[in-house]
């Protein structure tokens, strides 16, 4: 058994092999040695293992599992009972970046909303657990999805916590983590506009703000050439080769700063 017990391909194929001679105290024993979350999690909900309301709160990783969350916060369990160490809401933040966003994107929306709920029912985010999942992180193309986490933990007061300044990746994705004005991705604001009944009011009201001083096209003169374009208040003419630049950056040339897509389809379409 030792040989095996962080193995959950063969603790799953041990488990059927011996369905028939296995009692409680084999599982709670395969439970309590293995080190191995993904086992813990598949001995919970198969039943194999009977938590108390305590441990169980902080299983409910996957958002299927909202329906028991709702019934064991209403017998007042607290949102952030620790198990382990982790929180509910620490364990479905690593779920999503171990497994949702590396293997199965289709489930991302469901999960940022579960996230959400979980933070508006007050759970405490903590940032240390996205931090510490980034050295084994290989694939710099969900850095994005990553940013837009620490940011939405970082609307609801998460903590600052000391990271490797001399990293470069580090201080990007942490970037607002000591700013007032926190600017975030045009998905996070979509997901903070319609979830408005979920979301803290202060959090909905700060947000709409933003997103109403968004950046505009104010005109396009199609027989000159040019793009009027305001940002921050400030108004920018871009001209044949500043559009170029654009479509194949995404910035505004002279701030740096990112033109949203649908900004860009817009310009696309009409100059």
């Amino acid at each position: 058994m030792e040989e095996i017990i962080d193995d959950i391909v063969e603790i799953k194929k041990f488990i059927n092999d011996h369905l028939d001679s296995l009692m409680n105290e084999d599982y709670t024993a395969i439970y309590e040695l293995t080190s191995n979350d993904k086992i813990k999690k598949y001995l919970v909900e198969q039943n194999y293992i009977i938590l108390n309301d305590e441990q169980l709160i902080t299983t409910l990783s996957n958002p299927n599992k909202k329906d028991i969350l709702i019934s064991l916060l209403e017998k007042k369990i607290s949102i952030n009972t620790k198990n382990n160490g982790n929180t509910l809401l620490d364990n479905t933040i690593i779920q999503y970046i171990n497994e949702i966003l590396v293997n199965n994107k289709e489930q991302k929306q469901i999960y940022l909303e579960y996230i959400l709920y979980l933070l508006s029912v007050g759970a405490e985010g903590n940032l240390m657990i996205i931090y510490n999942l980034l050295n084994n992180l290989e694939n710099s193309e969900i850095y994005s999805e990553i940013i837009d986490i620490i940011d939405l933990l970082l609307l609801h007061n998460a903590p600052e916590i000391e990271i490797d300044t001399k990293n470069e990746i580090y201080v990007e994705l942490f970037k607002n983590m000591s700013e007032k004005n926190i600017i975030i991705s045009d998905t996070l604001t979509e997901l903070i506009i319609n979830n408005k009944d979920m979301v803290r009011l202060n959090i909905y009201n700060y947000v709409n703000k933003i997103d109403n001083k968004k950046s505009t096209v104010i005109k396009i003169n199609q027989n000159e050439k040019y793009v009027l374009y305001e940002e921050n208040s400030i108004k920018w003419v871009f001209n044949n080769d500043d559009i170029k630049k654009i479509k194949q950056n995404k910035l505004n040339p002279y701030t740096k700063k990112i033109i949203d897509d649908e900004t860009l389809k817009y310009i696309e379409n009409n100059y």
